[in-house]
């Protein structure tokens, strides 16, 4: 899945209007080794699919998981008014 967050009027954190974001997104279904971590604030792990209902997520976010269980390759924008979800456009491409 390709995902663009176009964020123009977005409210991140303590940052308005941050960069657009391009993304990849994979499911996989076994994993061996240790994740790579990029930042320091940011703590990567791995979550099981039961025990990601009970995650604080943006909904642009649980849109793509509920997105990403389908089959194929998708293109997604995902758009937001401040911290208010206002756009989630999918597109089936494979």
């Amino acid at each position: 899945m390709i995902v663009l967050f176009d964020n123009r009027g977005r409210i991140l954190g303590q940052k308005q209007n941050p960069e657009d974001w391009l993304v990849q997104v994979y499911q996989a279904t076994k994993y061996t080794g240790r994740l790579k971590e990029e930042k320091p604030t940011a703590r990567l792990v791995w979550v099981a699919d039961s025990e990601y209902a009970g995650l604080k997520v943006h909904e642009g976010d649980k849109r793509i998981f509920e997105l990403i269980q389908q089959k194929g390759i998708f293109e997604v924008v995902v758009r937001y008014d401040g911290e208010r979800l206002i756009g989630f456009d999918s597109k089936r491409v494979a």
